[in-house]
């Protein structure tokens, strides 16, 4: 079923949630905190820069970059536009890359300082606007410079128009684009609410890549919708996700306990989250060196993850 709502509502509404944090980003050595007032403000300014740089409704914005609280304010930005955000995975090949950008048509390309001489040496049949997410306020091709405060009429778009563009991996030919209009993602969004599987004390860990649409719909758009927080873990966290992802497939779980496992542990370990709390993935532990780990007694315990069901 799809809705007859579109996500732009859902990036409008970010605001209410004032001072309560959006994102918690863990470095090394130390935290980063962006509000949802802070999100919402910048998203709506990158959509304001966006328009006024004569991108239009429907145009291709592609992401070729880490998960970052810039990504998501620039992709929540590239909606409120009415333009379509393509989200590409940071390790494809510069042949697959080609391919997905000019199959896309994406006439701007997000990305970070260490990629623009890779981008630039692509063989594109026409050159895409660089945007670069961690260049310094004095870059022309800072993402700051496309920020605009000042209120500027944006597209209003419909359920049947294109929100994301998503890429299968190839894995039996070239990658092909999934579209998902605003319809598609806003039903998805409206049933997560509507089951109550997160309830408004839950903070939800994000180690995923979000050129998936699992983590990018479920691990980043419901959560913020409803109001909750946002870890986004440091450097090495992907490295161990993809280490036991490629251990496991659909028809071998271990993999997916051995990740539960480690995540689990260290969530324990840095009071990120209260084992009581979470409803949205439930793992019961029968293991006692398992429990021991944990922390807790034999019973069923209640992790906020939203890895285990990537698989």
């Amino acid at each position: 079923m799809k809705s007859e709502q579109t996500l732009q509502s859902v990036v409008d509404s970010l605001g209410e949630h004032a001072e309560k944090t959006a994102l918690l980003v863990l470095g090394k050595k130390d935290r980063q905190r962006w509000s949802f007032q802070e999100l919402a403000a910048c998203a709506r300014s990158f959509a304001n820069g966006l328009v006024r740089q004569d991108f239009t409704r429907g145009d291709a914005v592609a992401l070729i970059a880490e998960n970052s609280p810039e990504w998501i304010a620039a992709v929540l930005g590239i909606i409120r536009a009415g333009m379509v955000a393509v989200p590409l995975d940071v390790q494809l090949g510069d042949k697959t890359l080609v391919h997905t950008l000019q199959d896309s048509k994406a006439r701007v390309i997000i990305t970070t300082k260490k990629r623009v001489e890779r981008i630039e040496k692509l063989d594109l049949k026409e050159k895409a606007k660089l945007i670069l997410l961690d260049a310094g306020e004095d870059d022309e091709q800072s993402w700051k410079q496309v920020l605009e405060e000042e209120k500027t009429e944006l597209p209003i778009i419909g359920a049947d128009d294109g929100a994301v563009l998503f890429y299968t991996s190839g894995t039996t030919g070239p990658p092909k684009g999934v579209p998902l209009s605003h319809g598609n993602i806003a039903s998805q969004l409206e049933a997560i609410t509507d089951l109550q599987v997160m309830s408004e004390t839950d903070r939800v860990l994000l180690p995923l890549p979000l050129h998936h649409v699992y983590p990018f719909v479920i691990g980043m758009l419901a959560p913020l919708t409803l109001g909750l927080t946002l870890v986004l873990p440091f450097a090495k966290w992907p490295a161990v996700v993809a280490r036991h992802a490629r251990r496991s497939s659909n028809h071998d779980r271990r993999g997916a306990a051995a990740l539960q496992r480690a995540l689990l542990r260290h969530q324990c370990a840095s009071g990120i989250f209260r084992l009581d709390r979470s409803r949205i993935i439930r793992l019961v532990a029968r293991d006692e060196r398992f429990c021991a780990e944990a922390r807790t007694t034999r019973r069923q315990v209640t992790v906020s993850l939203l890895a285990q069901t990537v698989w």
